[in-house]
């Protein structure tokens, strides 16, 4: 009877620690601990400079990376957060622009246009840029910990054949 048990549970067992290890926060929580909750996009981007000092929690889509001698900057169209960290997928539920300014390099064939990123960092102030003939303040944030997502496929892998096939 005992080993009836085992042999039942430990399957149990194992898939369960799958799925928690599925559920794993993309930033640790030692980071998220610090996480200003009181600070709202909308805030920060009407200014930046009072918000100085504080860490805060966003993602969104990488527009632009740019690597310089001592530093990465990243340009990154902010979006809301699902609540596993990641941005939404809806471009209109943008509330506007930050930049990351990365310590060091940052491979911008791995961080490239078009990659969704979560990040926590500290406000560090702002920078005004162009965007065609627009002057934009940018947020600038220096990240602590991040999460470079891997890209969404537009739709599911289609395999068709029986022995031999192909994909589309």
């Amino acid at each position: 009877m005992y080993s009836k048990t085992r042999k039942t549970a430990l399957p149990f067992f194992l898939a369960t620690l799958v799925m928690l290890a599925g559920c794993a926060p993309v930033i640790s929580s030692e980071v998220r601990k610090d996480v200003d909750p009181d600070v709202r996009f909308e805030e920060l981007l009407a200014g930046p400079e009072g918000h100085t000092g504080k860490t805060v929690l966003l993602g969104g889509t990488i527009l632009k990376v740019e690597t310089l001698a001592d530093k990465t900057v990243m340009e990154v169209l902010q979006k809301p957060l699902k609540t596993n960290l990641r941005p939404v997928d809806q471009a209109e539920k943008s509330l506007g622009r930050f930049l990351l300014a990365f310590d060091g390099f940052r491979d911008p064939t791995l961080y490239t246009p078009g990659s969704d990123i979560t990040a926590v960092g500290t406000v560090t102030g702002s920078e005004t840029r162009q965007i065609g003939d627009h002057t934009y303040d940018y947020p600038v944030i220096s990240p602590v910990e991040d999460h470079l997502w891997q890209t969404r496929r537009s739709w599911p892998d289609l395999h068709l054949g029986i022995g031999v096939g192909t994909t589309f």
